[in-house]
């Protein structure tokens, strides 16, 4: 023990709290543990910033009282739990439950520790304001402590004092008062003596020996006090990190050491901004003190196109009608960007009134700053209003209450950005042409260095655009003018909905480096978590990991993470953290929260595992393969594990195991991935871009339905369902069942059965899987009124219609039904590809007993399609009883506009099949 406490204390010395711990861990856990071992460590866990604040507080309190019980006596024990027992109880009593947790230990003491204490009361008792309290306390400890820097530190906070006594007990140069600290300069610095403030920065710089330290400070104190000159040489003594955008407009000296003009404080501003750390938030505000205006040039503009509007309509027969719009972006070889946004639109519907009366801003990749330069409402009747703010109003552009059918909206927004973390620049301009919505005039114009390499998409609407040079610059500009409101076409891909361009300098090399960076930000070779890996992995002395080693560390995570964010290893979150370590896969594994995925890897790895890393889309993106690199495209992360196939395996032959875990509900088991990620594209971490692969035959991921009914003479049925469902309706509901209970929890199973059987009583259900299960099994009886359909067929016939299936089928959060024709081909024709989201994998087996005497007069014929899905039915008569097998399987991914034509075909040709009817003859 006393080896490991040294070494652990050295760590701790050097700031190294995480290494103190791990040495300490174990050792703390067991019983006869030694006090100094169990101090040090409670000291090391409380610094541990991948432990969430209660966590922590949790497990030092638990070793300081393991303390307290050895060691009544130590005062640092005492301390250390009456804070954390303020920390329990809340911030607004926390100093005063410190105080009375402290109070009972303190008969208790020695004599140096019960003066410790006392110093510890009056410092707290003093910052409660309890001044008469913090009077005694110091009284107390001044006997064994007079004349200590401690005893110094805590009368600092037991008194108050005024600036004046303050300044003087700080800058006092009697010791024990620390002279090297900040006090002194902060007290002269409150009391607004900046004169004296000069001479203490001056006197901690010789005392440092560094004469240039500071000059942030000094650079304040000499512009509050209008010493240019001193500001100056404080200017110059900066670091290029510590200038700040409005110290370089002020500052920046000229090489001739003449009067700057605007121009050029502006190119000095520029120049400086990617490193300046008030860059981009201050720059509006900068270059708006040098003259910069963007509204200026719109200044008239909008008054003029809304009086042309008024004498004649620039757009008619459309909700909103955009009468002016144009987009304007730089980008500047430092790497700065710039936007102004000029809109002009008419609002004629009361939904648009509510929904489209803002133009949207465009987005970026990068630190970017948006500022509203001008909003005005232009009413019908001529008037100009300019809205009330209204920043803490629930409701969006809350200021533009004022708004009436036929008016219009001016706004004018301007925006800066500089580089990310990745040194790269991204471009989303707005929608255009957003839904009910027409363009009289737009515009978009992008300049940007003629050397910078970039990749670049327009929608097709735009076409291609102009391109002219200005010296070494490059324009682009695209026009839009009197286009009619679009149609929508639904199911297009994510991003070629919006009619505008994207730009990116990025690449996805550099996409993947910053997400290796955001795993080795989590990266921590934690004990808790290895050992609840060889806890959940169960292996063998000597025994290699194999895929029964990763199916049992998928199911422990399962277990332990409750819900998924995927967030934490997907393309946004790339770039690494800030500050101290604040997550690790024990932070998900304590908090029962976060990726599964990065729990499942970190255990793997600890095991000896060989684990990638890859993140898939979520929804189809982009149905243009060269779409440029973008961050926020792929968000589903994956694990894929390298181990034998069998314990023991001789040959050694390695199995690529992928891991679907970052989904509602329980994971999905190794080598399982939900069906709508099939087909989709996978960004490795080393960059390469890839198809998450379809894994098998798919059999053991369809939903598996089972209905048996049994007709009475009137035509009525009555029945069992039974439903295994696998896919992402499984996934929604497990989700759901771990929250809600009773007739909720009864009302989502009987969806699942009124999703299949839609007219159907459901008489009872019971779920059959066991909880915490990736798939959902149920058992429920229904009785069906009128299951057949009676036909007259003549004066004395009577025939029975018995139904086909709808193809689609909804079960969460609602029941329906559907088929392909309406669900994926609403469209004659498209202009854009179609984008299928949402996999649909099923085979369901109906049987129907009829009742006696009554004979099939007509079946349907069996169907199959092979084409852009898989759909079959096959029919047969056994005995009295119709048995009926339905199997259909689409697939996510994106349909082209030439290839659209055939799927709407086969769609229509499996509608048909499934919803075919069977006539019987009842009997007489």
């Amino acid at each position: 023990d006393s080896q490991r406490v040294a070494l652990a204390l050295a760590s701790l010395a050097n700031g190294d709290a995480r290494t103190a711990e791990y040495m300490l861990e174990e050792a703390a856990k067991a019983p006869d543990a030694s006090p100094e071992l169990l101090l040090t460590y409670a000291r090391a866990v409380s610094s541990a910033h991948d432990l969430s604040p209660v966590h922590r507080a949790d497990r030092a309190r638990g070793a300081y009282e393991r303390v307290l019980d050895a060691w009544p006596t130590s005062w640092e024990a005492v301390l250390a739990h009456g804070v954390l027992a303020g920390v329990k109880r809340g911030e607004s009593d926390a100093r005063i439950e410190t105080l009375r947790d402290i109070e009972p230990h303190r008969a208790k003491a020695s004599k140096a520790g019960g003066a410790l204490m006392d110093a510890f009361d009056a410092a707290l008792s003093g910052r409660e304001r309890l001044y008469g309290r913090a009077a005694d306390a110091f009284a107390r400890a001044k006997i064994g402590l007079d004349k200590t820097a401690l005893l110094h530190d805590a009368e600092h906070d037991a008194f108050a004092r005024s600036d004046d006594d303050a300044a003087k007990f700080a800058c006092s140069s009697t010791p024990p008062n620390d002279r090297a600290s900040f006090d002194c300069y902060t007290a002269l610095h409150s009391k607004g003596d900046l004169v004296s403030t000069v001479r203490e920065l001056e006197r901690l710089r010789a005392l440092d020996g560094a004469p240039d330290l500071f000059a942030g400070l000094v650079l304040r104190d000499a512009t509050a006090r209008g010493d240019r000159e001193g500001a100056r040489d404080a200017f110059e003594a900066l670091f290029p990190g510590e200038k700040s955008l409005s110290a370089v407009a002020s500052f920046a000296a000229d090489p001739k050491d003449r009067a700057r003009s605007p121009q050029e404080i502006r190119a000095a501003v520029l120049a400086v901004a990617p490193i300046a750390r008030d860059a981009p938030a201050s720059m509006t505000a900068v270059l708006g003190s040098l003259g910069d205006d963007p509204a200026k040039d719109f200044d008239a503009q909008a008054l003029d196109i809304t009086r042309q509007d008024r004498e004649h309509p620039l757009v008619e027969g459309a909700a909103t009608a955009t009468l002016a719009h144009v987009e304007r972006y730089e980008i500047m070889d430092s790497g700065v960007f710039h936007y102004v946004l000029f809109d002009v639109r008419r609002v004629n519907g009361t939904a648009d009134v509510d929904a489209n009366a803002q133009a949207d801003a465009p987005d970026f990749d990068g630190r970017t700053s948006f500022r509203i330069l001008r909003k005005r409402i232009l009413k019908k009747d001529g008037r100009v209003l300019e809205p009330d703010s209204a920043p803490n109003a629930s409701q969006g552009h809350a200021d533009l209450s004022q708004l009436e059918q036929g008016d219009s909206i001016e706004a004018v927004y301007e925006g800066w950005g500089v580089p990310g973390e990745t040194g790269d620049v991204g471009i989303d301009t707005p929608d255009l042409l957003p839904d009910r919505t027409a363009v009289a005039n737009a515009s978009i114009e992008i300049r940007l260095p003629a050397a910078l390499a970039v990749h670049m998409w327009q929608h097709p609407m735009l076409g291609k655009p102009t391109e002219t040079r200005d010296g070494s610059t490059r324009v682009l500009k695209w026009q839009l003018a009197k286009h009619g409101v679009r149609h929508v076409e639904d199911g297009t891909p994510k991003m070629d909905r919006s009619v505008g361009v994207s730009l990116s300098t990025a690449e996805w090399s550099t996409v993947a480096l910053a997400l290796r960076e955001t795993q080795a930000s989590l990266v921590d070779h934690d004990p808790e978590v290895a050992a609840w890996a060889r806890d959940a992995a169960k292996l063998a002395p000597k025994e290699k990991p194999s895929a029964k080693t990763v199916e049992a560390i998928v199911r422990a995570a399962g277990d332990a993470v409750h819900e998924a964010s995927p967030a934490v290893l997907s393309d946004i979150g790339a770039g690494g953290a800030r500050g101290p370590q604040s997550m690790t896969a024990r932070t998900i594994l304590t908090d029962h929260e976060g990726s599964r995925t990065w729990l499942i890897v970190r255990a793997l790895r600890e095991l000896g595992v060989k684990v990638d890393v890859a993140v898939a889309e979520n929804e189809p993106f982009s149905a243009d393969p060269s779409f440029p690199p973008h961050f926020g495209r792929f968000l589903h992360p994956l694990a894929i594990a390298h181990v034998l196939r069998e314990p023991g395996d001789a040959a050694g032959k390695l199995a690529d195991i992928w891991i679907d875990a970052d989904v509602e509900g329980p994971p999905l088991p190794a080598g399982h991935l939900s069906p709508e990620l099939r087909g989709r594209s996978l960004l490795h971490d080393d960059g390469t871009i890839d198809v998450v692969p379809n894994l098998g035959s798919g059999e053991d991921t369809k939903d598996e339905i089972d209905i048996r009914l049994v007709l009475d003479d009137t035509g009525s049925a009555k029945g069992d369902v039974t439903a295994l469902l696998r896919g992402r309706a499984a996934q929604e509901i497990a989700e759901a069942l771990t929250r809600v209970v009773g007739f909720e929890r009864e009302r989502a199973l009987r969806n699942v059965v009124l999703g299949w059987v839609p007219y159907a009583n459901v008489n009872e259900v019971a779920l059959s899987s066991s909880e915490g299960s990736w798939q959902i099994a149920l058992r429920a009886s229904i009785t069906v009124s009128s299951y057949a359909q009676v036909e007259q067929t003549s004066p004395t016939q009577k025939s029975w219609i018995l139904p086909g299936i709808d193809p689609v089928h909804y079960v969460f959060p609602r029941p329906g039904v559907s088929t392909l024709s309406s669900t994926y081909a609403s469209e004659h024709t498209r202009e854009s590809a179609l984008a299928i989201g949402h996999a649909i994998q099923y085979h369901a087996h109906r049987r129907i007993e009829l009742p006696p005497g009554a004979k099939v007069a007509r079946l349907p014929g069996p169907f199959e399609n092979k084409g852009a899905f898989g759909a079959s039915r096959k029919i047969a008569v056994s005995g009295s009883a119709i048995e009926d097998d339905f199997a259909l399987s689409v697939g996510t991914g994106t349909i082209a506009p030439k290839e659209y034509a055939a799927f709407v075909d086969s769609a229509r040709r499996a509608d048909d099949a499934f919803l075919a009817s069977t006539r019987v003859t009842p009997a007489k």
